[in-house]
């Protein structure tokens, strides 16, 4: 059976949807078990929004066996649901910040469609769980070790999903973006189900939050004043104010430099920097830098040198999420600084194999040795956040039995 996909559709053409599932619950006893678990598990789920009769999903469960629900447990279980949905809300904010209808729609569409894969899931696990409630094995019975399986598969699914949306349900905010199409969702929901269902339901009244933190909208009206959620993220963005009424700070530049903002604050930063002449020209020597570093490389090519392995860019040419810089050059090797998720250092030979290399990293007095990569002797220092305003003391020793030098590497 073709599962119907929430997204685009109105809220009358999902409804056609949902009723066109009583048919196969009519024929239960002929159709497979996954199809009619999962027509249940939307019908009981959407009950008043449908007026299905109950009785009839009663029935239908029925006729699935325990040997079939074991089975399904297993298959309504998507094996990368927990990426889907972090898929989801990088997509919803994609959408968000698109400047064309097409692009708009694209992302939008594909992040619905990953919603709708927990979505699924849930009403499996719904009409699992009601299958256990009419179900009940008994001892005596033909087919109660299969009907006990298949209760403890049901157990499962729930747990696994309770624990991918422990992990994910804090993208909720970067939902908003969805929220029209969430709506019609969340409408269709009953009771219990509509407040279970954090995926549709979550901040779907919050339809302004990414404006007032990108600075469009003005953080001000009576949505902000009663909603908790909302006043709570404007507080945590603070930090990286992308509502602009500062200059650019040493902090916002690192992070735009090292691309871990949201595309959110980052719009922010780079609208401020547009109309701000001081700060256009903190992001310009940022892009310049990146700049001379590309055309450093591309004379090292020309020559033959060994090259080093391009930093890696966001989708659509955004800020890079790994940086690196020269920060010194000798005849026999050349260090380049590594910013990302770590901090690394490359010693990088131009001329002949490096006899040794060590760094410290004082007042800690631990010499650390590097690891032998294709491009070099690389050290991984640590996190960004912790090295901040560090000095390290880089000793190398270009070839046997030569001198030592000892570079000092501000990070």
């Amino acid at each position: 059976m073709k599962q119907p996909t929430p997204g685009g559709l109105t809220t009358e053409e999902r409804l056609a949807a949902l009723r066109a599932l009583e048919a196969l619950l009519r024929a239960a006893a002929s159709s497979p078990a996954e199809d009619v678990l999962f027509a249940a598990g939307e019908l009981l789920r959407r009950a008043d929004a449908v007026g299905v009769d109950l009785a009839l999903v009663d029935s239908a469960l029925r006729e699935v066996p325990g040997s079939a629900v074991a089975r399904t447990g297993e298959l309504a279980m998507p094996p990368r649901l927990e990426a889907d949905l972090v898929r989801a809300a990088d997509e919803a904010m994609e959408a968000g910040l698109s400047d064309s209808p097409e692009e708009r729609e694209m992302f939008s569409a594909s992040a619905m469609e990953a919603l709708g894969r927990r979505d699924r899931a849930e009403s499996y696990a719904v009409a699992l769980e009601r299958w256990a409630e009419i179900s009940t094995p008994h001892p005596e019975r033909s087919g109660a070790a299969a009907e006990s399986k298949g209760q403890s598969h049901q157990s499962n699914l729930r747990a696994r999903l309770s624990e991918v949306d422990r992990k994910t349900i804090s993208k909720s905010r970067a939902l908003t973006p969805l929220n029209p199409r969430r709506r019609i969702e969340r409408d269709l929901l009953g009771g219990a189900h509509r407040t279970a269902a954090w995926w549709y339901t979550n901040r779907v009244d919050c339809g302004q939050i990414l404006g007032m933190l990108s600075g469009d909208i003005e953080a001000e009206g009576a949505h902000l004043e009663g909603c908790a959620d909302c006043r709570r993220d404007l507080e945590r963005s603070r930090p990286i104010d992308v509502h602009r009424t500062r200059h650019l700070t040493d902090e916002d530049a690192w992070h735009l430099e090292l691309g871990d903002l949201s595309s959110a604050a980052r719009a922010g930063l780079l609208r401020h920097a547009a109309d701000c002449l001081q700060c256009s020209q903190v992001v310009w020597a940022m892009r310049e830098g990146d700049a001379a570093i590309a055309e450093l490389e591309a004379e090292e090519r020309e020559r033959g040198a060994p090259s080093f392995p391009p930093a890696a860019r966001e989708p659509g040419g955004a800020r890079p999420t790994r940086s690196h810089r020269e920060v010194a050059r000798r005849e026999a090797f050349r260090v380049v600084l590594i910013r990302g998720e770590r901090v690394r250092l490359l010693v990088q030979p131009t001329k002949g194999a490096l006899a040794m290399a060590v760094i410290a990293l004082p007042p800690r007095g631990e010499v650390q040795k590097p690891s032998q990569t294709r491009d070099g002797l690389e050290f991984d220092l640590g996190e960004p956040s912790a090295l901040l305003g560090r000095t390290a003391r880089l000793t190398v020793r270009a070839a046997q039995g030569g001198d030592n030098e000892v570079l000092e590497v501000e990070l």
